[in-house]
């Protein structure tokens, strides 16, 4: 599983703020820690992965290993004011895919119940060969 400092480290790079050879600074940890606490409580009313807020760039998110990328992606967007940056339309574009994606693959569908008022059938004709009923009464009035 991915830490906190994984995905940070991830957001920054992905924003272009470090490359993966330059160390981060303990303050830009701290302020990543918080801001993906933010973002990941926020999207957890959208998406319900599991997220819950860490105390520490050490703990190990507790999200499916499928929704990484999209957080380190997210989470760069997230960042880029506080470094002044702007955002890239490649960055933006490949962010709210893996969104996507990843809402497709984990929002469980809606349950769809139809009233039991609604009239049974695919006309307005009944089949039956001795009866010759309508399910609703003709329209009489002229409507144009």
């Amino acid at each position: 599983m991915a830490t906190a400092s994984d995905i940070i480290r991830g957001a920054l790079r992905k924003l272009g703020v470090r490359d993966s050879e330059t160390p981060i600074e303990a303050d830009e940890i701290a302020d990543g820690l918080d801001d993906l606490n933010d973002f990941g409580s926020t999207l957890e009313q959208t998406i319900p992965l599991g997220f819950v807020p860490l105390s520490s760039v050490g703990d190990e998110v507790n999200i499916p290993r499928e929704a990484v990328s999209m957080y380190k992606l997210n989470l760069a967007l997230y960042m880029a004011t506080d470094y002044g940056v702007p955002i890239p339309q490649t960055l933006a574009v490949t962010a709210a895919e893996a969104k996507d994606r990843v809402m497709t693959a984990f929002q469980s569908p809606l349950d769809v119940s139809y009233p039991d008022s609604l009239p049974v059938g695919s006309g307005n004709n009944c089949d039956y060969y001795y009866e010759d009923q309508k399910f609703f009464r003709s329209n009489d009035k002229d409507n144009f």
